[in-house]
């Protein structure tokens, strides 16, 4: 490929994925990680891609593409199941406002409807309290992944919806800054 050679999303994403290979074993340190991946985001030809690599080793980069991926962890054949906290989600109309709604319009009629806004208090307020109510329940699921694989990890958490702890034992494993993080989650869940 010639190095004026105008490149796309998919080459970027490809030497972000080499330099995080190259980082993973240890040739680059944290620093040197983020300034190469921010040129590689920033970059518009095949010879800007190509100087980000030019003191490390051929990792088998042929065209915009690896010959053979590189490991973020090293997998072992050990599968590790644990448990998740998963917040709980409201399902719409607190299903309090159901059993209160014909006991306050039974009252307001027997007094002749001079409590109207208490009607308004439990039609609004008993979702609002319900969603409250949920927003400090969790509910717990279990998780299998590889042990060392925080690939497979990453994976297992996205599949019940848990981006959040995804990102943040991304972050644990491999000492990268949040952007990082959520950059390479991100690769993850789409797939690549």
């Amino acid at each position: 490929m010639d190095s004026d050679t105008r490149i796309g999303f998919e080459e970027r994403d490809d030497a972000v994925r080499r330099l995080q290979g190259h980082h993973a074993a240890g040739r680059l340190e944290m620093h040197e990680f983020e300034e190469r991946m921010q040129s590689a985001l920033q970059a518009r030809t095949a010879g800007q891609v190509a100087a980000l690599f030019d003191d490390l080793p051929d990792d088998g980069w042929i065209y915009g593409r690896t010959a053979a991926p590189l490991p973020v962890m090293k997998p072992t054949a050990d599968l590790v199941t644990r448990v998740v906290e998963v917040p709980r989600t409201t399902g719409g109309f607190s299903s309090m406002v159901w059993v209160a709604l014909p006991l306050i319009l039974v009252l307001a009629a027997g007094i002749g409807f001079r409590l109207w806004p208490l009607f308004f208090v439990v039609v609004f307020g008993a979702p609002v309290m319900g969603g409250l109510r949920s927003a400090f329940r969790t509910d717990q699921q279990t998780i299998t992944y590889e042990r060392g694989d925080i690939t497979s990890e990453v994976r297992a958490l996205l599949g019940h919806g848990l981006k959040i702890q995804a990102i943040k034992r991304y972050r644990e494993e491999t000492g990268a800054d949040l952007a990082t993080a959520k950059y390479a989650v991100e690769q993850i869940e789409r797939g690549s």
